[in-house]
């Protein structure tokens, strides 16, 4: 692997090491394939870096790139490095309200852009932006006739770099070698679940590097390897694995061609390398169950047949036992007959190691994924923090999120907070260096804001957010984020929201279901309905909850069992405050907009009139008012 003290300098490393004789990246455009080895990614970088340089871009000075997973990202976020910069990472769909706030709390020079819609929704707020002197975009799809003086193509800047590069040969690589490890490289932005706004953690070259380093002891990568790029690179684990990672180990990058067609690309690409959050694990494993209840009746008596088998195997690696003979030959038998075709039908079929990390995954999907061959591991770690826990080969638990790194210690507060400490910390809080406080105290000891324990072999499992765990009227904990992915292993629900409480009696929940695996099921029953309201008032979507909700209730103390449930008569959406960009829920902000319906809950009532915006099948929209069914499930 290659050493340097900041990302610049390990690709330079790498460009010297590889050249022409390795691929580096590849993005699929037009149905093909374009492959950049490391010599083509070092001169893109160059290139941009120098035009970035001859724009004005100053040492210390911040970028801002909004978009999808492309090269252009990746080749921006290093230019900034090489000139000195910093990168700030924004969600592609985020909207200008939310722009605002990024690129100006960012000090944003420079923003990269993908497209004509990130162009429009900062021009709806450029006035705003007094500091930002550019916008570079990607994709010139509908921006011809454009004749914005602060836009410029990609291209047209990499050609600005190419005249500077002429001009001052050299230069490049001397700001390479004047970047330091302490140095700013990168600004991750927290969610701001609790409904605060989101605030800055800047994360140095040292930071990115070290904790890497540190994921590769327990997990090594091969340079024969490839890591698919599903989403941008904005949170710290994204920028630890897909940014730094990728230099590092120098594994080949696929990126695809849209969001649209990643199930198609990634199973052209066959990955050893993958890592997402928890909603893409849940959305795979209910997507398997949806699909295999409609398979061929063939393939669903071989699937019911061996899946007992794949969790039996998963288990004992799980104890830490080898299999019996018996039972190795048999499974070898279902990977021949079942799970192998399943994973090839997923992209997974090449995965050495794929990881999670973020929000609550049930312990149900880690065995299922298990189970059919899916060698998936957890990891815990934040921004203000890097890496904490992370799942070994071989000592794994699914309940769990492994071990702590050997180079940190955890300790349990005496409220049950997780707290951290190691010298593996990020240069701080952007702009609020007083906040800092509120994360370390003064023996440096980081508190999450997590609640968990250690169990009997030092493995942390996690219960939930220290703000959002509930207790019943006995004194009973309850973690909502535990039983609510619980609840989502359930292929018909999507998002489920659990109330309770000392000030209240009972449990309930308010479910979203998924529109799509429901919407299945119902025309497989011949059912028919017009919208998601529609469908998600139906008695027969009301039992398929019901029956994710009894099962869940069996492993549940006496008064933490859900009581009450009602599907929402809507999907829940980032734009409308309900979630975060990674699809986590806003709980404060819900409990706040569905007041009356939680209301309307606890005062014992059976309905709930909701109005709601609703868009027909042949694009009409309308406000139509309905009855919302409050199911009680019984003491």
């Amino acid at each position: 692997m290659a050493r340097g003290d900041t990302l610049p300098k390990i690709l330079k490393l790498q460009n010297e090491r590889y050249g022409d004789k390795k691929v580096a990246m590849r993005k699929k455009h037009l149905g093909i394939w374009k492959e950049y080895t490391w010599k083509d990614v070092y001169e893109n970088v160059k290139s941009v870096s120098l035009g970035l340089v001859s724009l004005g871009l100053m040492r210390g000075d911040n970028i801002a790139i909004i978009g999808d997973s492309d090269p252009q990202w990746y080749w921006a976020e290093y230019a900034a490095q090489a000139a000195g910069g910093t990168a700030t990472g924004i969600y592609v769909d985020a909207r200008s309200r939310e722009l605002l706030h990024f690129i100006k709390d960012c000090d944003a020079k420079f923003a990269f852009v993908k497209g004509q819609e990130q162009v429009d929704n900062i021009s709806e707020i450029k006035d705003q932006l007094p500091r930002l002197k550019k916008i570079f975009y990607w994709v010139g799809m509908g921006l011809q006739q454009y004749r914005d003086p602060l836009l410029m193509t990609y291209k047209e800047l990499q050609d600005l770099g190419t005249i500077c590069e002429k001009k001052h040969p050299g230069l490049f690589e001397n700001n390479i070698r004047r970047g330091k490890e302490e140095e700013e490289a990168v600004i991750c932005y927290t969610q701001g679940t609790a409904g605060a706004l989101p605030k800055g953690i800047a994360l140095s070259h040292k930071y990115l590097i070290k904790n890497c380093d540190l994921w590769f002891r327990y997990d090594p990568w091969s340079d024969t390897g490839i890591l698919v790029s599903y989403v941008p690179p904005i949170s710290a684990l994204d920028q630890i694995l897909g940014v730094a990672g990728v230099l590092i180990a120098a594994v080949e990058v696929g990126f695809p061609e849209e969001p649209d067609t990643f199930n198609n690309d990634i199973r052209e690409m066959g990955p050893h390398y993958f890592y997402s959050g928890a909603s893409f694990w849940e959305g795979l494993v209910s997507s398997i169950q949806v699909n295999m209840n409609k398979a061929s009746y063939l393939k669903k008596a071989l699937y019911d047949f061996f899946l007992p088998i794949g969790y039996e195997v998963a288990d004992l690696h799980f104890l830490g036992k080898k299999p019996a003979l018996i039972q190795r030959f048999a499974w070898v038998l279902a990977n021949l007959l079942v799970f192998r075709p399943l994973r090839n039908n997923l992209g997974l079929s090449r995965i050495r190691s794929a990881y999670q990390g973020g929000a609550f995954l049930s312990p149900d999907c880690i065995r299922f994924l298990h189970a059919i061959g899916v060698n998936l591991k957890q990891t815990y770690a934040l921004a203000e923090s890097g890496l904490i826990t992370m799942h070994r080969a071989g000592d794994m638990k699914a309940a769990t999120v492994g071990p702590p790194v050997e180079e940190g210690t955890i300790r349990i507060s005496e409220n049950g907070e997780i707290l951290f400490r190691s010298d593996q910390r990020p240069i701080g809080q952007y702009k609020h260096s007083d906040a800092d406080n509120e994360v370390a105290d003064v023996q440096g000891w980081i508190h999450t804001g997590d609640v968990g324990f250690l169990d009997k072999d030092g493995n942390l499992i996690i219960l939930g957010s220290r703000n959002e765990i509930l207790c019943s009227k006995k004194g009973n904990l309850v973690s909502p984020e535990s039983i609510e992915a619980k609840l989502r292993f359930s292929p018909y629900i999507k998002h489920a929201m659990l109330i309770g409480g000392n000030e209240r009696d009972f449990v309930s929940a308010i479910i979203c279901i998924s529109y799509e695996n429901v919407g299945e099921w119902a025309k497989s029953h011949h059912i028919t309905y017009a919208t998601f309201l529609d469908l998600s008032q139906t008695t027969q979507a009301y039992d398929l909850v019901q029956e994710a909700l009894v099962q869940v209730n069996k492993d549940l103390p006496g008064d933490t069992k859900i009581r009450t449930f009602l599907n929402l008569h809507k999907e829940l959406d980032a734009d409308d405050g309900e979630l975060t960009r990674t699809g986590k829920l806003r709980r404060k902000f819900m409990e706040e907009h569905y007041k009356d319906m939680i209301d309307a809950i606890y005062k014992g009532k059976e309905e709930y009139l909701a109005e709601t915006e609703v868009r027909y099948r042949d694009g009409r929209i309308g406000i139509v008012k309905k009855g919302i069914q409050i199911r009680s499930l019984g003491a």
